[in-house]
């Protein structure tokens, strides 16, 4: 027979415990929302008392584990390692020492140009080092100076509403392009994690520009020329450096103060955009033999209108036009290796 009491006993039973099963189930969620809010707490702090590091074109740890060079060792500039690469010479005779500067963007062990002339240099008797440079990821100075509003607008309360609203999308704007021109591509990614916010925020702090401008870039690249030098043996031979499309620029500041160089070799020399220094300013200062190869005359226009005119003063100086290419340097065309020993060897007989 149907029992009201025992079907009301049973009901409330059932109510008690979706009850408690509702309670522990909010109790969980609350509990682990804390905990992911301590632990992205905690890993934020953790990444902000890191010191923020300057971007790479490639992992510098792959880098040294994959490189077909012959040696390697890093460098400390600001807390920040670097890595170099190292080609022995392959000849029984010593022509000298050799420092390769590869182009913004490229690597130590780039393909298209700077490997095959560290594997041709070491042949033609070179010891070679090559420094992984950093990118030089400062933003523009015209997009930074129109994203930040002038003062006295800002500050003049009559000023029409229509007038400040196109302000502030300009700055907006402007603000936008910053940001893009400022995020360069970044090729290694973030492992994956449950904590995906951190990641996010981890990486809107990785594209941040290290290099606020361009006399910060200037400046590390200068210091770490000093210390990459100290790691070479001061002998009696050449130290010869040869430098790749806009790193013709970067070391010309570094020049005068590296006394060890004796000559330098220029493949397509470019200027980088935003530069606040005068190229002619820097040409000036030279007088170090020199060896330019020109390739695209739009590209090196600025440096070849400037030694036109004379600027840098030296006594043993060549320019050599090349036909255009984009094909990378083949490994067996030994033809600029060749070119530039003899032309150095030359020197020292006269």
């Amino acid at each position: 027979m149907f029992c009201p009491n025992v079907q009301i006993k049973r009901l409330l039973l059932f109510l008690h415990k979706s009850f408690l099963i509702l309670y522990l189930s909010s109790l969980s969620n609350t509990l682990y929302a804390a905990e992911t809010a301590d632990n992205e707490s905690n890993n934020m702090a953790a990444l902000d008392s890191l010191p923020k590091q300057p971007s790479f074109s490639v992992n510098q740890n792959e880098l040294a584990r994959t490189t077909k060079a012959d040696d390697q060792f890093w460098i400390d500039i600001e807390q920040t390692k670097i890595l170099v690469l190292k080609h022995w010479m392959k000849t029984k005779k010593k022509t000298g020492n050799l420092i390769l500067l590869h182009t913004n963007g490229e690597n130590a062990e780039h393909l298209r140009l700077v490997y095959p002339l560290a594997h041709q240099f070491s042949q033609q008797g070179w010891e070679v080092y090559i420094p992984n440079l950093p990118l030089a990821d400062y933003p523009s100075r015209a997009l930074i100076k129109s994203a930040q509003p002038n003062q006295t607008d800002t500050d003049n309360s009559e000023e029409d509403p229509a007038t400040q609203n196109t302000s502030k999308n300009s700055v907006s704007t402007a603000n936008n392009l910053v940001n893009k021109n400022t995020s360069l591509e970044n090729k290694q990614t973030l492992n994956d994690s449950p904590n995906t916010s951190t990641n996010q925020m981890a990486s809107l702090e990785q594209n941040k520009p290290f290099f606020n401008n361009q006399e910060a870039y200037q400046e590390f690249y200068s210091l770490l020329m000093q210390n990459l030098l100290q790691k070479i043996p001061n002998e009696n031979k050449s130290l010869l450096i040869v430098a790749n499309e806009n790193s013709a620029f970067w070391i010309l500041a570094s020049l005068p103060s590296l006394n060890q160089v004796t000559q330098i070799s220029l493949f397509h020399p470019e200027t980088p955009q935003n530069l606040s220094t005068d190229l002619q300013t820097q040409l000036s200062k030279q007088t170090l033999p020199y060896y330019i190869f020109i390739q695209d005359e739009s590209k090196s226009a600025k440096f070849i209108r400037s030694l036109n005119q004379g600027l840098w003063k030296s006594e043993y100086s060549r320019i050599a036009h090349l036909p255009y290419t984009t094909s990378k340097l083949e490994i067996e065309n030994i033809t600029f290796s060749k070119m530039i020993t003899g032309w150095v060897k030359s020197q020292k007989k006269e």
